[in-house]
């Protein structure tokens, strides 16, 4: 169940995927943008591999978190003459570029995501290769290994893995007028926040430990 490319998820949503909780809300069918996601990885990487040394393209890794190995695949490895860099590709919506590429941020889930490939890499640097799904536009930036980054999702793995149906991690995520947008995508969101039929949340603790939310 668990993967690295699941490192920039919220812990509680991957411990109750991890113990078999039944979903509690019907979450957006990211289906098709996974399809486009896989033919812009194919494409991207074709160009790459025209002009750039690509390497190891889907290889499986695996990151050491103390109770377990949690495995991964990286996009590729570029082999370059002042040293191998991570490539990690990524589509984005026109929201998502206008939002976050166009500042020149990139957004915390792919940073967690690169993290955790090049902790499980060795490797010390990676390039963020940003496309634009509508418009074909490209936005490159090499990021560094950041150690504080690696550790947090090693931590997050493995408060996953020495969880207990009825002992969850903390909610990472604060309610309050509405849910943050994690939230309101999330297949277990009225299971977490033990929200009424009218939607609001039942009650205000935030981050307790039983499995009822």
């Amino acid at each position: 169940v668990l993967r690295l490319s699941a490192a920039g998820t919220c812990s509680r949503r991957l411990t109750y995927e991890y113990h078999g909780f039944s979903p509690s809300d019907e979450a957006p069918d990211w289906r098709g943008q996974a399809r486009i996601g896989n033919l812009i990885h194919d494409y991207e990487r074709s160009v790459i591999a025209k002009v750039l040394p690509l390497q190891d393209v889907e290889r499986r890794v695996y990151l050491d978190v103390g109770l377990g190995h949690i495995p991964g695949h990286i996009d590729g490895i570029l082999a370059l003459e002042d040293g191998r860099r991570l490539l990690e590709i990524k589509g984005h919506s026109t929201y998502s570029w206008r939002m976050n590429i166009g500042r020149g941020i990139i957004p915390e889930r792919h940073m967690w995501q690169m993290q955790a490939y090049m902790a499980a890499t060795g490797l010390k640097s990676a390039y963020y290769w940003a496309v634009n799904r509508d418009t074909g536009e490209r936005w490159v930036a090499e990021v560094p290994f950041i150690d504080s980054i690696a550790q947090r999702v090693v931590r997050k793995f493995a408060d996953v893995l020495s969880s207990t149906p009825t002992n969850l991690p903390p909610r990472p995520y604060e309610a309050g007028k509405k849910l943050p947008y994690e939230c309101s995508v999330c297949p277990f969101k009225t299971l977490c926040w033990g929200l009424d039929k009218t939607g609001e949340i039942a009650h205000n603790e935030v981050g307790g430990n039983d499995g009822k939310g």
